[in-house]
């Protein structure tokens, strides 16, 4: 009977690793492309981490084929345990890059701290295993119970991973007004739960619970339910990514846009979110109105300037022959940078190409709503 229940287990597992494996694939394709669409560097990351996935996976098939028909052998008894080393160095390595991910989503930089964080918790496991190998030493994945054990890195790191990511999204789900951005941020949140905060719970409590577990209790808990965890955090990644607009690729905080005339009249703004929401937009809209555009224009005939803080914001800035556009933002960014230029480019050519060719028409407001979204992706 405990034979039949192993083999069951191996084919649902099986299938675990293939749909694993598919959704792997279709995320590396889905982040290539957005990519390429985009070219929103945190992208890359994403693609990194799911081809590391992938090198997991079929690193984790070599052995589970070796014991299918009774994989108890493999992830209880702990046979061929070398193999179980080189599972929690990809797995610290997978998770790491997801950690620069969110430190990347979050600032477009990554932390000197988790950087250094992620490397000493690499290498300090793969010395680990180096010595015991060294030694022949059968540790495999069992945690041992001194708390100073060298076998708690992946579960601390895991845990530092958990902790710092959410934090860092949580303060950005916090300054984020757009209701599909926070939608995503959320979703992203999720998405690290089922990752590393599920499926290192259930392992662990397989290693560590409190009273007998089955050998069939053990086998669900340290590989059929960790495997499901991880695909349905594949498939919250998806939804994440595949259809979100371009502007919401990596984290913007968009407030205002505004185009002036050379002689110093507004042509056209754009609210990225209601004036209600943000003090900034209400001062630029109230009585400091004419006091700021009179600063902007200053600017208008400097192209040098291309930066200003106000506050608590940072104002971009474009210079074009005939006109100059500012962005009210929390912080630019290389995305921001690229799409107000093409925006920039797509209004000079509406005014040299266009109706609007004197310094009459050009001085009255146009119509680009439509450009603009194409520009920022909305």
């Amino acid at each position: 009977m405990k034979i039949m229940v192993s083999v069951f287990y191996s084919y649902l597992y099986l299938f675990g690793i293939i749909i694993n494996a598919s959704l792997d694939l279709i995320l590396v394709n889905t982040m290539f492309k957005r990519y390429k669409e985009s070219r929103i560097k945190i992208l890359l990351f994403l693609f990194i981490f799911y081809i590391a996935d992938i090198i997991l996976l079929a690193a984790e098939m070599v052995p589970f084929l070796e014991h299918f028909d009774n994989i108890a052998d493999f992830y209880i008894s702990g046979v061929d345990n070398v193999y179980f080393y080189i599972f929690t160095i990809l797995g610290i390595a997978t998770a790491g890059i997801f950690l620069l991910f969110t430190d990347y989503f979050e600032d477009e930089s990554i932390s000197m701290r988790n950087a250094i964080v992620f490397v000493v918790f690499l290498t300090s496991y793969v010395e680990y295993v180096a010595y015991n190998l060294a030694n022949s030493t059968p540790v495999g994945l069992e945690i041992p119970n001194t708390p100073l054990s060298m076998g708690f890195i992946p579960v601390i790191f895991l845990l530092y991973v958990v902790v710092v990511s959410i934090k860092g999204l949580l303060k950005i789900r916090k300054e984020v007004l757009d209701p599909v951005q926070k939608s995503q941020i959320n979703r992203m949140i999720l998405t690290i739960i089922f990752y590393y905060f599920v499926t290192s719970n259930l392992i662990g409590f397989s290693h560590q619970s409190p009273f007998p577990l089955s050998d069939e209790t053990t086998l669900l808990l340290r590989t059929i339910l960790p495997k499901y965890s991880i695909i349905i955090g594949h498939f919250i990644m998806y939804r994440t990514y595949a259809k979100a607009k371009v502007a919401f690729l990596s984290y913007q905080k968009m407030e205002k846009l505004l185009v002036i005339s050379k002689e110093g009249l507004p042509l056209y703004s754009y609210d990225f979110i209601s004036s209600a929401d943000s003090e900034t937009v209400n001062i630029l809209l109230s009585g400091g109105m004419t006091a700021i555009i009179g600063m902007l224009n200053e600017t208008l005939g400097t192209s040098g300037i291309k930066m200003i803080e106000f506050l608590d914001k940072q104002i971009m800035i474009v210079h074009q022959a005939n006109f100059a556009i500012f962005l009210v933002v929390d912080r630019p960014s290389s995305f921001l940078w690229n799409a107000i230029t093409i925006f920039a480019g797509i209004l000079e050519r509406k005014m040299i190409f266009g109706d609007q060719t004197d310094s009459l028409i050009r001085s009255q407001p146009i119509q680009a709503d439509s450009d603009l979204k194409i520009a920022f992706g909305l």
